[in-house]
């Protein structure tokens, strides 16, 4: 059985969390991100580049230990711009079959051809996107989305449970 199975209906999520600085990380939280990276990578070879940004403060942040794939210069990307920031302002999933032709699409390889970028929603808020780059066009379909939308579902929930107090 998949370790990331969670799957609960998703509404409309357009609310965006915002902190006023970096959001320190849970242990479990980011195990649960460097499992549910390394598994994705793994599980397509059509998934070139799987990697998790985080909200902090009026950008998306990625950390070297939550992505896979070809090193990336993008570590931080204005939440104004690019495919991740339109699925975090929008809380819905985006899904590009050709990024050259997409003026919102950051080059970050020029060989990527197709992207996917689904928005994690906790406690009625985006807290960061599970992004997802393919060399080969139009290579995200409906299963993909849904599974992609399943693991963004469970790793939200997993912050979520770690944001609760701890028990005395």
């Amino acid at each position: 059985p998949r370790p990331f199975s969670l799957a609960a209906p998703r509404p409309n999520f357009p609310l965006l969390m915002k902190s006023t600085g970096p959001n320190p990380i849970r242990p479990a939280f980011h195990a649960a991100i460097q499992a549910a990276v390394a598994e994705l990578a793994a599980s397509q070879p059509t998934y070139d580049w799987v990697g998790v940004y985080l909200v902090e403060g009026d950008a998306l942040t990625l950390r070297d230990e939550h992505y896979l794939g070809e090193l990336t210069a993008e570590t931080s990307i204005p939440l104004s711009e690019g495919l991740c920031g339109a699925a975090a302002r929008g809380g819905e999933t985006v899904v590009v079959d050709d990024v050259r032709s997409d003026p919102r699409h950051i080059v970050c390889s020029i060989s990527t051809r197709s992207e996917i970028v689904v928005p994690m929603v906790a406690a009625g808020q985006v807290i960061g996107v599970l992004d997802v780059d393919s060399d080969t066009p139009a290579a995200f379909g409906p299963d993909d989305r849904r599974e992609l939308e399943a693991v963004a579902a469970a790793l939200a929930a997993a912050w979520a449970m770690e944001q609760r107090p701890a028990a005395v």
